[in-house]
This record gives structure tokens, sequence and C-alpha cells, in this order.
């Protein structure tokens, strides 16, 4: 019988998570799936936690590579991968009970190229679970992959993470949409690009994954100027796409809401000096919040200053603080 899923976990420094992450996979009641760990290059036990666990299992297998990152553990997974589909893990999450059921039902014989799951949100010091919106059922009224990014992305602003989506193992080698090397949002890229790729998806509404958030030490919590730049980084290439002028539009749109999120995070997050370090970058790619709901910041740059649409956003950010905390206050 083939493999119908590869469950592929890139795996760095996280001793005190990744059993967690495998036996929720290993307690999954459907089992027809293998397991490909790629250790990044771990300094810690993680390495010798995986050896021990998978000791006895014939479905799991170890990989070990230099420290390249996720994205180069990610491809080197897809490389080795045998099964009819994908599913991509951070290792430091955890599958919900159930999931592998309720994504193999909902993929069916339909040979989908991507299935978009729910997902909870695991807060990591109050062990609080979220559940993400429910999807509306887009697909059943012939709205086609990419027109429902554009609305759940772009006019909703909704995530979607690599872990949100199981993709077909055929579509992304055909298309050869592989996770680009050195990013730290390397998801924003990929997610997009499949889409701009896909002529089917299906979406599941079970909250198949959980996903941690708060947890100290992790990679997106720890690195903040080159998160800003990497941004930008991802910016570019979503821009230079080259693909017909309706699909640009979205892409467009997406560019848009991500570089105007990038002087949100030089806002909340980076010292004086750093933000003297990226704003030359910024102010290179204006251009970029041109399309979109975020054209009147354009406008505004383009007529009366970088320094003075900085400060509006600045501006903005406070009073919405304040509004926020007036209503919390009301409450009590």
């Amino acid at each position: 019988m083939s493999i119908r899923f590869s469950i592929i976990i890139p795996i760095y420094n996280v001793e005190y998570y990744i059993i967690d992450c495998l036996e929720s996979i290993d307690h999954q009641d459907y089992k027809n799936f293998e397991v490909i760990l790629v250790n990044d290059g771990s300094t810690d036990k993680s390495k010798e936690l995986c050896e021990e666990f998978i000791k006895f299992k014939d479905n799991y297998t170890l990989y070990n590579q230099e420290n390249q990152g996720t994205s180069v553990a990610r491809n080197n997974g897809i490389k080795v991968a045998k099964g009819e589909y994908l599913i991509f893990m951070d290792s430091d999450d955890l599958l919900n009970e159930g999931s592998l059921t309720s994504v193999d039902k909902e993929i069916g014989n339909s040979n989908v190229d991507i299935l978009v799951n729910r997902f909870l949100s695991l807060e990591q010091n109050t062990k609080e679970l979220t559940e993400s919106l429910k999807f509306l059922p887009l697909n059943k009224y012939g709205i086609k992959p990419l027109e429902f990014y554009d609305k759940h992305v772009n006019e909703q602003e909704k995530w979607l993470a690599a872990w949100c989506c199981i993709v077909k193992k055929d579509f992304i080698l055909k298309h050869n949409l592989i996770f680009e090397p050195g990013l730290l949002h390397e998801d924003d890229l990929w997610t997009t690009s499949i889409f701009v790729k896909a002529n089917s998806y299906r979406l599941n509404n079970y909250c198949y994954y959980i996903y941690r958030i708060n947890r100290i030490g992790s990679v997106m919590s720890t690195i903040k100027l080159k998160n800003a730049f990497d941004k930008i980084i991802t910016c570019k290439k979503l821009y230079e796409i080259d693909t017909s002028r309706q699909k640009k539009v979205v892409i467009n749109k997406r560019v848009s809401n991500l570089f105007f999120s990038i002087i949100i995070i030089s806002q909340k997050y980076l010292s004086v000096e750093e933000i003297k370090l990226i704003k030359p970058s910024l102010i290179d790619n204006m251009i970029m919040l041109n399309a979109g709901k975020k054209k009147k910041y354009y406008f505004i740059y383009k007529n009366f200053g970088f320094s003075t649409l900085y400060s509006l956003i600045k501006f903005m950010r406070s009073i919405k603080k304040m509004i926020k905390l007036l209503l919390n206050k009301n409450e009590l």
C-alpha cells in the first residue's frame, strides 16, 4: 500500500518539546503515514531524544544536517518523502487528536492540490487553547484557490502558515515549490506561491494542528532585526513573481500588507539604532505600499515624506492602544 502522508519536521534545539510533538503523531488512530525528522544541527539533546523515540518504529526516519535553517531542512525532507501528500510541522507543535483521520477523509479521492486546515493556538504560559476562525465554504461556490487566498489573507488579514496547508507532493515537484533558504519568513513566500500555482483546494474546518505561541527561545521570538529585513526580501521576491495581471493584483495586495507590517515591527520591537539600519531599505521599497488597503499610506509618503508617514502610523497605534485600555477599564 502506498504511503498517504509524509510528515516533515525540521528539528533545532527543542529538547523540551520534541517528545510531545512525536507522541501527538504516534497517538493518531490513522496509521498510513511516515515521519521524516531533519535534525538541523541541534546542539542540545534533541537528536538523542529522537533516536531513542524512533528506535523501534519503521515509519520514522531521522536525517542529520549541518545547521542551515528550516527551509533547507524542509526541502531535504521533500526530496526523500514517499507520501502522496506532504504535512509540514514545527518541532514544538502538536497534532490534535484524530487529525490524520480528519484530513484523509476531507481529501478523499479528490486529488486536490491543497487542503487548508484550521488550528488551535496553545498559549505556552497559561496552556489556554484558542480556535482559529471557521472557514466559509468558499470552494463550494466556485471560488478558485487564489481568490480564496485573496479573501482569507488579504481582505480578512488572516495568516496562513506552511503547517496550515497539506499539499500534494506531485504538485509541489511539478512547480518546484520549495522553501527559500535563509529566510525567517519562508512561509509567507511559500504559501503565496502555492496558491498562485494551484488548480484546486479544499477547506477543513477541523482544528487539526496545535500551534504553540509565546515559547521562550523560539526563533521568531528572539530575532527582530533579521525578522524585519527578511520580510523586505520576501516582499521583493513576491513583487517579482512573473504571472498574469489578475494574479499580480492579488500578490501585490499581500506585498502591501506585509510591507506595512514591517513598519509596525520596527516601531514595536526595534531599538533606535536598529531603526536607523533598516530605514534606508524601507525608503528604497516604499512603492510596495502602493496596493490594496495600504495605498493611502503610499500617498502620504509621496506627498509628505517618510518621517511624516512613520510618525502618523505611530500616532495611530498609540490611539488604538489608548482606546483599548479605556474599553478594558469600562468593562471592569
